[in-house]
């Protein structure tokens, strides 16, 4: 609500900009096969509303190993003359039944780059659904910061584990940001039968737009060229996140 008018005018700006109606032109795309045990693609993707003239252009590598990891490179170039940004990150979608979450960083409640002092950095366990907030009028929510891993698992322990390079931000809903927006209250929002699972650089603070200052400048997300790495790693029944969340070199 902090965006949005009357209080602030920064969902405007991005409307005027396009953020939410982007799309992604993939092209051109390498591949090459580095060992016996590593593979790898590369790709350049554009990314802007369609017939716009402003958007992103991103390097992405994936590099693919035998036991199972993906390591995702990002290399992110905004054009100039973009508003700062909402968030800047990927997302991944998962099965329903990954609705399990362990992670190690900030919480155990919501939290932001200017709404994180309260939130002390540990190992929680939590859920899919115990992220969203249903606040009066849905909005983005359940974000947490300064985080080292995520897990999402199934009930017999069947999951995903992501390892950010250096920190990041994350999030997982049964909906999209589209869902949220569409919806003036929490019973209109579509649930969906998957789960989005958000890995961000960084996502812009909240400010106080609705009763006060808007969000401050060290707090923005500027579009100025971003690199980010994320590793994902497969889980079974039994094994430790924060174990094999001790990142190794990976050999070629």
């Amino acid at each position: 609500d902090n965006d949005a008018p009357p209080w602030g005018g920064m969902a405007r700006r991005w409307r005027e900009a396009g953020f939410d109606r982007v799309a992604h032109r993939v092209g051109p795309v390498s591949a090459a096969k580095l060992s016996p045990q590593v593979a790898e693609v590369k790709a350049r993707v554009r990314t802007a509303p369609p017939g716009g003239e402003r958007g992103f252009t991103s390097y992405v590598r994936l590099r693919a190993y035998g036991n199972g990891d993906l390591r995702i490179s990002i290399d992110v170039y905004p054009d100039e003359g973009l508003p700062p940004l909402p968030r800047l990150g990927i997302t991944l979608t998962l099965p329903r039944e990954y609705s399990r979450v362990i992670y190690y960083g900030r919480g155990p409640h919501e939290n932001y780059q200017d709404r994180k002092q309260g939130a002390m950095i540990g190992v929680y366990n939590t859920t899919v659904d115990e992220m969203f907030v249903p606040y009066l009028r849905p909005q983005e929510c359940g974000n947490r910061t300064d985080v080292r891993w995520a897990a999402l698992r199934d009930e017999e322990g069947w999951g995903l584990l992501a390892i950010a390079a250096h920190v990041m931000e994350f999030s997982a809903h049964r909906c999209t940001p589209h869902d949220l927006e569409a919806a003036r209250h929490p019973h209109e929002i579509k649930w969906r039968d998957e789960i989005y699972l958000h890995l961000d650089y960084k996502q812009r603070g909240l400010g106080g737009a609705s009763c006060g200052p808007d969000t401050l400048p060290q707090y923005e997300v500027l579009p100025e060229p971003t690199s980010f790495e994320v590793i994902l790693k497969p889980l079974k029944p039994g094994d430790d996140p924060a174990a094999k969340s001790k990142l190794k070199q990976h050999v070629i």
